[in-house]
């Protein structure tokens, strides 16, 4: 009885999550991609709303909710498949690449820095945030190594990834930017996974160049951010 029990809450999680994405993401192009609209952050509030509004705990949703935390390592894995069907084209902008995402990986750092040291912010929390703008796994490890604190540095994670895919269409209408290339590469550096799975709702050249500049950045702003520490 209780294993049909949390069958039936893995799937009623797994269901609803679904659904509440699925919404959003109608009514963010039905909104014609209001950056507030954004799916991430539509489906993140609405189901907040829904957690508080039946009293459940944050605590039991993530306990029911292991079949999406297990389909995000094949899903990151996917995400090589358009990178690898346009190799052709990734070799043929190889020098034009590289300026950019070195550009990228010490901009965001500095950014960080001079934005934290404007507000006087305690050291470990702005040790946390310079790791904004790559993915997670690196992040984690990176802040750890610096000295911040590696909880804060999934949250700026988290932020930097949702504003700059929230923010993407906009600012690209708005610079004139319509090169599925420049797109991708603006994606990955500035919002690592999360600008990605943006970049596959532009078109395939577009992720494959957002997944080529989240790796290669994370592992340039990596360099970067140890250098800094060592200053």
């Amino acid at each position: 009885m209780q294993n049909s029990t949390m069958l039936l809450l893995l799937a009623a999680n797994l269901l609803i999550t679904w659904t509440v994405f699925q919404l959003s993401s109608k009514l963010y192009h039905y909104c014609k991609q209001f950056p507030l609209a954004h799916p991430l952050i539509l489906s993140g509030v609405v189901l907040v709303a829904l957690l508080h509004t039946f009293d459940i705990s944050i605590e039991a949703y993530q306990q029911n909710s292991q079949v999406i935390m297990m389909m995000l390592a094949p899903a990151t894995v996917a995400l090589g498949v358009p990178l690898y069907k346009n190799l052709a084209v990734l070799a043929k902008y190889k020098s034009a690449i590289f300026f950019p995402l070195l550009l990228g990986a010490i901009i965001s750092p500095c950014s960080a820095l001079l934005l934290l040291w404007l507000f006087k912010v305690d050291g470990s929390l702005l040790l946390s945030m310079i790791s904004k703008s790559i993915t997670s796994p690196i992040a984690i490890n990176i802040t750890k190594l610096v000295g911040g604190i590696p909880a804060i540095a999934v949250i700026f994670v988290i932020i930097s990834g949702i504003i700059g895919a929230a923010l993407a269409t906009p600012l690209f209408s708005l610079l004139a930017i319509k090169h599925d290339i420049s797109k991708g590469l603006s994606l990955g550096i500035a919002s690592h996974a999360i600008g990605t799975s943006s970049a596959v709702q532009i078109s395939e050249q577009c992720a494959a160049f957002s997944v080529l500049a989240m790796c290669l950045n994370g592992l340039l702003t990596t360099v970067v951010i140890v250098l800094f520490s060592m200053i």
